[in-house]
């Protein structure tokens, strides 16, 4: 909609896309998801084309770009993500409060729009990977059986074993600090990557997490973010 010369928007009313192409560009988006989810049939095609010869390239590409950044990119993005949310809830409220229903509708349907750009680019960038092959059925294991009992038995022993190391290192060693953590995980990557050859083999690097609070909170030892393929450790 066009405007008489030298007035300006109002101070609520959305300056970027008016709400018809937000209204189509959301019906898209939606019908992308919707093929997104439709590969979860096909774990076949997902193996042979996304995660052995698109995933590789994508975590190739963010090892180049955030590998040896010092800090964790992908804790930015997320704060940065929780602020702006919270500013855009806020809106909507005020909106709300003053009756500007057409407003904070065009707000809510931002809001969707930003939500759906968000997932599609979670299951591009890493995600169509929950739909690949199992790694029982990648490593040929899915043809053995195993008893309750032997599940048990196996359970036990893994119980066991940890809290062995649980207790062995005594109280400092539960504190190896970043280098202990970090040297440990580069050398457990390349170990996998035996077993798992799209495995990218540009040395891994972990590191520490910014939201180690929220973390704490959580009860995490750490996350991989998708948007950015960092590795964060709490």
């Amino acid at each position: 909609d066009t405007l008489p010369r030298g007035e300006k928007l109002p101070a609520d009313q959305p300056a970027s896309l008016s709400v018809r192409p937000r209204l189509i560009l959301t019906g898209i988006l939606f019908l992308v998801l919707v093929l997104i989810f439709s590969l979860k049939s096909y774990p076949e095609t997902v193996e042979k084309y996304y995660s052995g010869a698109v995933y590789p390239t994508v975590r190739k590409g963010f090892l180049f770009l955030f590998n040896y950044i010092p800090i964790s990119l992908g804790d930015v993005l997320y704060i940065l993500i929780i602020l702006l949310f919270t500013a855009g809830c806020y809106r909507l409220a005020r909106l709300l409060i003053l009756k500007k229903f057409k407003q904070a509708g065009a707000c809510l349907l931002s809001f969707i729009l930003k939500l759906e750009i968000g997932i599609v680019l979670f299951y591009l960038l890493w995600g169509l990977n929950y739909f690949r092959q199992s790694a029982a059925e990648r490593l040929q294991l899915d043809h053995y059986s195993y008893s309750q009992a032997e599940l048990v038995s196996v359970t036990s022993m893994l119980i066991d074993s940890v809290n062995s190391s649980r207790t062995a290192p005594g109280s400092s060693g539960l504190r190896p600090g970043k280098e202990g953590i970090v040297s440990p995980a580069i050398e457990a990557m390349h170990k996998l990557a035996a077993f798992d050859p799209p495995l990218p083999l540009i040395k891994p690097m972990a590191k520490p997490s910014l939201l180690s609070p929220a973390l704490n909170y959580l009860g995490t030892a750490g996350h991989f973010n998708p948007f950015t393929g960092e590795a964060q450790f709490n």
